[in-house]
Parts: C-alpha cells; structure tokens; sequence
C-alpha cells in the first residue's frame, strides 16, 4: 500500500470503524489522534475573550506596583487581605466554578484557568488565593463530595464568602516533604462528613 492510498483510506474511516480494535494500533491509532488534534478549537469564545479582557482590565487598575510587589515578596501575605478579597467578590467570577444549581453560572474550568492567569499577570498572591477556592475547594467538592458537601459549600464558595486552601507542607519543610513531616492525619468526621479539604480541623 502507497502512501496515499493509506492516507486515503484513513480519512475516509467512519466513526464505527475508528472504534475498531484493528484500526486502534499502529500508525492508524496516530492518524487518529493527529486528526482529532486537529479538529479540536483551541480558540477562546466571544464571552471568554470578553472575560479576559474584564479582568486584565482590573489587574491593570487594581494589582500594580508596591501593593502587588509587596503582596508576591512577603509570605505571610500569600492570601490577600479582605479588602482586595471584596473587590474579586464584586467581579462575581467565584460564580464562574459553579453549576446553576448550587447558585452558581456554570463556567468551565477554561474560564478558571483564564481568570487566574490573568490575575497572575498582577500577583501570584492574588492568583493563588483565587484558584486555591475555586480549585481546591468547588472544583474538589464537585468531583468528590457528597451532595449534602455540594449543597452546603459551594453556594458559599460562589458569593465568595468562604475560603479554601490546601496543606501542602510545613513551616520548616520547605519542598522536602517527606523528610521534614512532623504532624500526623487524625481522622475527622465531622458534621459535613469527610472532605477534600478538611475544614473541621483548621479554622
């Protein structure tokens, strides 16, 4: 077989057959992927571009200089203080990371990547203290928790009234987690059961 003539005959697969153990190995199995590669839209829609260009706008005006500087140099500032937490809360994009049905707008995790980019233009603190909630705490909770969890946090998480983080490591642990770890997991079931993140044990 020549090469156009297998060239030819990929391209005019039809779905059923594509799904086929035959046609999944081999140098078929990459066309596949280099053709699916090549179908997928990578470019932003209308309302995303519009999303973007809101919130670059707003870490022009509002994260620059000493404030976003001093945020990104001082680790004891790695969350952001209340009044800069408020400002994100009236852009209402924590709505973005959850369904209509637990009062939120129903965004993609497209729509997250691209807010904390841009927020990341300003400061990683800024950032971070937005992913960490939406990430680490709706997007953890829609994967992984109970509907009794969805139903009470991710209401919260939507108007921006709670916020999340993640126990990574320790004060004298650095990135040498293994070595450095002193404290121990107790297991915790506490009135909103078991969580991603679990809130009953940090306050």
């Amino acid at each position: 077989m020549n090469n156009k003539s297998f060239f030819e005959r990929f391209y005019k697969l039809t779905d059923m057959e594509i799904n086929t153990p035959k046609v999944q190995t081999g140098w078929f199995a990459v066309l596949i992927k280099y053709k699916m590669e090549k179908q997928m839209d990578f470019e932003f829609t209308k309302e995303q571009r519009m999303l973007k260009d809101s919130i670059r706008e707003f870490v022009d005006k509002e994260i620059k200089g000493e404030y976003a500087r001093d945020l990104d140099e001082d680790p004891s500032k790695m969350f952001i203080d209340d009044k800069m937490w408020q400002k994100i809360i009236n852009l209402g994009i924590f709505e973005a990371a959850v369904p209509p049905e637990y009062g939120g707008i129903g965004g993609s995790i497209i729509e997250d990547v691209i807010i904390t980019e841009e927020f990341a233009r300003g400061s990683c603190a800024v950032a971070m203290s937005f992913g960490a909630t939406t990430g680490f705490g709706a997007r953890a909770i829609l994967f992984s928790g109970s509907e009794e969890q969805k139903r009470f946090y991710l209401p919260k998480i939507a108007e921006g009234s709670i916020k999340f983080a993640m126990a990574v490591t320790e004060p004298g642990g650095g990135t040498d987690i293994l070595n450095a770890l002193q404290s121990k997991g107790i297991y915790n079931q506490c009135a909103y059961g078991r969580l991603p993140v679990d809130p009953c044990s940090h306050g």
